[in-house]
């Protein structure tokens, strides 16, 4: 049972960059850009539907 203020240590091997906290920002960074990536797609499809919807056709001439 851990105590308070008990630090876990890892049980694998720990690289450098583990030690400086590379692999903690390229996995934020890839976390953002993803949400980043699904909100152009949101917002792309939405402002192509309401673009196509605001082109009207001419009636036809009887």
């Amino acid at each position: 049972m851990l105590r308070a203020g008990a630090h876990l240590q890892p049980t694998g091997p720990v690289s450098v960059a583990h030690d400086c906290g590379l692999v903690t920002a390229l996995e934020a960074v890839t976390g953002w850009l993803l949400v980043t990536g699904v909100l152009i797609a949101v917002f792309g499809a939405a402002v192509i539907v309401t673009g196509r919807a605001a082109v009207t056709r001419p009636s036809a001439r009887p």
